[in-house]
């Protein structure tokens, strides 16, 4: 009996340490003032890069888990080409945009608009960054990116691509002329 009152103050200490301890971060349906209902991401203190970019295209978040490597976005580019969404180099509206030198566990962030230069503005949240707290916007640098998900091939008529590919050079031709300034690109995904 004497061992279990010497023991108590430790078993006390023990306890309050564990009960102190930041708990492991769960998927979660709210997130930084967002909700995502069925969001299946952990969400950290200020936010998670993979909750957030789950939230802007669940389409692409729900192909890319992977609960054998923590759902890290690291393995996001992967896992969307082992399954046959549309990958690239080039970021697009609404595309998922992947860094894997960014940190131990990769980042992934949503593309909103892309510039001439081949720079874009994406959306996120961050994990591992605490000075970057909620949902931000960020510029990167044309190339940064490791890769884009796209997400499900889309099939265009013949009509339809030539569409696009003379909106493109007219774009283009505009941009080159100098006519217009900072040209951007928004959308959403079809």
């Amino acid at each position: 009996m004497r061992r279990l009152a010497l023991l108590a103050p430790f078993a006390f200490i023990v306890l309050a340490l564990l009960l102190s301890a930041p708990s492991p971060a769960l998927a979660v349906d709210e997130c930084s003032d967002f909700t995502s209902p069925g969001n299946p991401y952990a969400c950290c203190s200020w936010g998670n890069c993979t909750w957030w970019a789950y939230y802007r295209r669940p389409d692409i978040g729900e192909w890319c888990r992977d609960a054998g490597n923590s759902n890290n976005a690291k393995y996001w580019l992967g896992n969307a080409k082992a399954v046959g969404l549309a990958t690239g180099s080039y970021p697009i509206p609404a595309s998922i945009a992947c860094f894997n030198n960014l940190s131990a566990n990769g980042h992934v962030a949503h593309v909103e608009e892309v510039y001439p230069d081949g720079s874009f503005k994406a959306s996120e949240m961050n994990c591992d960054i605490s000075t970057a707290k909620g949902m931000r916007t960020k510029t990167y640098p044309a190339g940064s990116a490791s890769g884009f998900i796209y997400g499900k091939q889309i099939s265009l008529t013949i009509s339809q691509a030539s569409s696009v590919i003379d909106a493109c050079r007219t774009r283009l031709a505009a941009t080159a002329s100098g006519s217009t300034s900072r040209t951007t690109h928004t959308g959403r995904w079809l």
